[in-house]
């Protein structure tokens, strides 16, 4: 009987990575695909709530700033 293995995942959550898949923004609404889940402002992601969203980042009530992932889109050089 190891009682230790009881963890509240709702507490551990936090170590793990939020990933910023997307950002929707619209005239009058604005969302964001976090770990493939959309969420808008005010809602709580992992017991974060959101306080910013911008077009490329979302901004968390902790100070975190998801960034969304940039691919390689500079073609300049052709």
């Amino acid at each position: 009987g190891d009682a230790s293995g009881k963890v509240d995942v709702a507490t551990h959550s936090s170590d793990q990575s939020l990933i910023l898949n997307s950002v929707v923004k619209t005239d009058n609404s604005a969302y964001a695909v976090i770990n493939d889940q959309i969420f808008t402002l005010g809602e709580r992601v992992k017991g974060i709530k959101i306080v910013g969203i911008a077009k490329d980042s979302v901004s968390l009530a902790d100070g975190r700033k998801l960034e969304m992932f940039q691919a390689v889109t500079d073609f300049k050089g052709q």
